[in-house]
């Protein structure tokens, strides 16, 4: 009898696990998503090896593409310094994007962020300086929480775009755990923003 209840508790505890598994991956997945036109679109590196674009930068570029075409912005700006590789992300970026027919006094490089929260306040800087309002960043489903979060933090408003489907989701299920430790030290660093950068 002992050992059928420990059997019991085991499936139940399973299935509790996995349920909430199921919820969190859930909501990692269901930031909002606008498609509306802008000033800018904001596409956010991720680490490149061997000056080679990673698959998941290449589906945020694709992304961005999409979004471009579809709606109306002057500019895109381009965010990522040299994290993994000799050149810088956004430099990779924008060659990919000059390959795909994109004008290059559209694109604008910000080249010294190494993560996603420099991303942000690199890229807010250079929207103040042009004087641009209204923009969209680009990044992963699993990465969008955070993005919301930091730019929220720092003050600066944007909407958030990524592409999402079935096989991007799968691809991106190993990073969406992660992304909960990253999560804690990005609050962490928020803390000392202000005596950081300001």
């Amino acid at each position: 009898m002992q050992e059928a209840g420990k059997g019991k508790l085991a499936v139940i505890f399973f299935i509790v696990f996995l349920l909430a598994c199921f919820i969190f991956i859930s909501w990692m997945h269901m930031a909002p998503i606008h498609k509306d036109g802008g000033d800018a679109l904001i596409v956010l590196g991720y680490k490149c090896m061997n000056n080679e674009i990673h698959s998941i930068l290449k589906d945020r570029l694709d992304a961005a593409l999409d979004l471009y075409c579809l709606k109306s912005f002057q500019y895109i700006i381009l965010s990522g310094g040299a994290t993994g590789s000799e050149t810088p992300e956004a430099r990779l970026m924008e060659a990919y994007l000059l390959d795909k027919g994109v004008s290059k006094d559209r694109i604008i490089l910000e080249e010294k962020a190494t993560d996603t929260l420099e991303n942000l306040y690199y890229s807010k800087q250079i929207i103040r300086k042009k004087g641009l309002e209204k923009c969209t960043v680009v990044s992963s489903s699993f990465h969008l929480h955070r993005v919301i979060r930091i730019s929220r933090k720092i003050g600066f408003p944007i909407k958030a775009y990524c592409r999402r489907n079935c096989k991007g989701l799968l691809y991106q299920l190993p990073l969406t755990f992660n992304e909960i430790q990253i999560f804690i030290g990005t609050y962490n660093r928020l803390k000392d923003f202000a005596k950081e950068y300001e």
